[in-house]
């Protein structure tokens, strides 16, 4: 298998440790030494990506991530998607009001020996609180 497969058959593997709730499972995704580049406000680690989606499964425990459109090469995988979910618990201070929300992402990742080392990425928070009300248009 290519490192080009690999680096995709992983990044499909986060996927589905972040809709399963199984962030345990990006251990054996993540080098221990991951640094991700656009953080919010939790750690640039590979710890503080787990935080991040642990927190975001409990404010949309219904989380779906659908990918639009992904390319990948021996070093890098850069995807485009569409995040969804219902607001059922606390989100930025928010609390819960069972409306539901869909906003594009894009990430681009560099992959070394079939580990992420380093992430890049921007979702579009403006939409999910627009989206559930909490901010207006």
């Amino acid at each position: 298998m290519s490192d080009r497969q690999t680096n995709l058959d992983q990044q499909a593997r986060w996927g589905d440790a972040v809709t399963s709730g199984n962030l345990d499972a990006l251990d054996d995704i993540l080098a221990p030494t991951f640094v991700d580049h656009d953080p919010g406000d939790y750690p640039g680690t590979r710890e503080g990506v787990k935080a991040f989606f642990r927190d975001f499964r409990t404010a949309f425990p219904d989380l779906d991530l659908e990918i639009e459109q992904m390319h990948a090469t021996d070093d890098w995988v850069v995807f485009r998607y569409t995040a969804t979910g219902t607001h059922q618990g606390e989100f930025k201070g928010h609390a819960p009001t069972g409306k539901t929300f869909s906003a594009p992402a894009i990430q681009m990742g560099r992959w070394e020996n079939g580990k992420c080392v380093e992430r890049w990425g921007v979702t579009n928070e403006a939409a999910i609180l627009e989206d559930l009300g909490l901010l207006s248009a």
